[in-house]
């Protein structure tokens, strides 16, 4: 019998019945906690690490999720680095070449190196203030501190200073949605806009009437397009924090590092979340897309319906 948490029934979905069938789901595990533990929330790390964690979000501008997986792949198998620090950026671009817009995203990295030494300051700075709160409370309960402090979008406060993703999309070709990319990867509790992550959290009555009350009147949460998501990002985060508390309230998947350190549960949840619509990933040693299979295999469905009822209505939408 599946746990009632939709979360806890992604994870389970994801590792025993999407992964490769030799190594699939120890890939999976590994990758899954990799991740975690590289995004937890970290306010003592220098420029160049953090610099490490950052340079590779411009590679998934407006490109397949695995075509840019793959290059950075191949970049960092590399004996010599050429994004291994943020001052000494390639001028020839040839190394980024087999992405879409190669040049373009060359101009960008180039771009965001030059600003870097500022970005991190604002980093560093909110990192030991949102630090400081986790000694004394829970992730959950300083979650809108943490947005506030960082100036995210949907959470930045009329006349404040320059904030960490304020300053991140003041830069030449880069959006809201790259800075989300960005803080995500830093440890703070933000997510890309992602209008099926919005479907699929209204799929719970609470949830859906959190986000409608959110919705300027008759506006109904079907109506929501990409578009007015990425003006309305706050709508997401709303969506994954109840998603967040009801997967908290039951005991964490075996094998997955402690969720209770920074904002790995957060993350946790929006990794699932977004791999249910995602296609394979070698990376992830996932072979097909759950929200595939849900709509192929007749037992899966029985056994989530929950899940099957939501890979449907995307499906058809």
């Amino acid at each position: 019998m599946t746990t009632s948490s939709l979360v806890h029934q992604l994870y389970e979905l994801l590792l025993n019945h999407c992964t490769l069938p030799e190594n699939g789901r120890d890939i999976f595990r590994a990758k899954i906690n990799h991740i975690l533990v590289s995004t937890t929330l970290n306010a003592s790390e220098d420029i160049d690490t953090v610099w490490r964690k950052t340079w590779d979000k411009i590679f998934y501008q407006n490109a397949r999720a695995a075509n840019a997986s793959d290059h950075i792949d191949r970049l960092n198998e590399l004996p010599a680095h050429p994004l291994a620090q943020f001052n000494n950026i390639p001028s020839d671009a040839s190394f980024l070449k087999g992405l879409k817009h190669y040049t373009v995203k060359h101009k960008r990295l180039i771009e965001l190196g030059h600003a870097w030494p500022s970005i991190y300051d604002l980093h560093a700075s909110a990192a030991r203030t949102i630090s400081e709160s986790l000694a004394h409370h829970s992730a959950e309960q300083i979650v809108d501190l943490a947005r506030t402090t960082i100036g995210a979008p949907g959470y930045r406060e009329r006349g404040a200073p320059l904030s960490l993703c304020s300053a991140i999309e003041n830069l030449d070709g880069f959006a809201a949605t790259t800075a989300f990319h960005i803080c995500a990867d830093l440890g703070y509790p933000v997510y890309k806009p992602d209008r099926w992550v919005v479907r699929f959290a209204a799929t719970d009555p609470a949830t859906k009437a959190a986000l409608q009350s959110e919705l300027p009147t008759g506006k109904s949460i079907k109506d929501i397009t990409q578009a007015y998501l990425n003006r309305h990002p706050r709508l997401v985060m709303i969506a994954l924090d109840h998603l967040t508390s009801a997967f908290t309230g039951q005991p964490q998947p075996a094998d997955i590092v402690d969720l209770d350190i920074g904002f790995r549960r957060h993350r946790f949840v929006d990794l699932m979340v977004v791999k249910f619509g995602m296609m394979p990933e070698r990376q992830f040693g996932l072979a097909v897309s759950p929200l595939t299979l849900l709509q192929e295999n007749a037992a899966l469905a029985a056994r989530y319906p929950a899940l099957h009822q939501i890979a449907a209505t995307m499906h058809s939408s």
